[in-house]
């Protein structure tokens, strides 16, 4: 069955910005090249206020190194990597984020 041009960047696109969890991605050296809304809901940073940053801004600072890492390991891995990390969230109140 064929689809219409553009149906299946629409589904796409639904399915990320309805997302529940955040659903972001990043470029080879970590920049936010785009997040969805649940990203604001979790964190409190608009998305407009979170690309074009290094992702590592929205981590705790203690989580930070370990967030490298399996940032490296996700680019060997032949499998999702499970992963809890700390964010920082608008007004510094602590966040957490899970990931895979």
């Amino acid at each position: 069955m064929d689809e219409a041009p553009g149906a299946s960047e629409a589904r796409y696109r639904d399915l990320f910005e309805n997302a529940h969890d955040i659903v972001y991605s990043h470029d080879l050296n970590g920049i936010l090249t785009s997040v969805n809304q649940a990203a604001e809901r979790v964190t409190g940073y608009r998305p407009d206020q979170m690309i074009g940053k290094n992702f590592l801004e929205f981590i705790a600072p203690e989580y930070r190194q370990r967030a490298r890492r399996l940032r490296i390991a996700d680019f060997v891995a032949d499998a999702p990597i499970v992963y809890e990390l700390a964010g920082r969230c608008e007004g510094w109140a602590p966040g957490r984020a899970q990931g895979q």
